[in-house]
């Protein structure tokens, strides 16, 4: 997950988002911790329900929308 999330972030920058501030702080919070160890094909729906379920029970429900 962590060496797919590297080549995302670099290819929608180079793109059409230049700012991907926000996107990487939730990537480097929420993900990577949870699920980051686990190679993508790997990766659930189940593995993101529950760091989406994290986020908003810790109150940031537009981040878990």
């Amino acid at each position: 997950m962590a060496n797919f999330a590297k080549r995302f972030f670099k290819d929608i920058q180079s793109r059409d988002r230049k700012n991907v501030t926000m996107p990487r702080r939730y990537l480097e919070k929420d993900f990577l911790p949870h699920i980051g160890s686990k190679p993508v094909r790997n990766i659930t729906a189940e593995d993101m329900r529950g760091v989406i379920w994290r986020n908003k029970e810790q109150g940031f429900d537009a981040a878990a929308g």
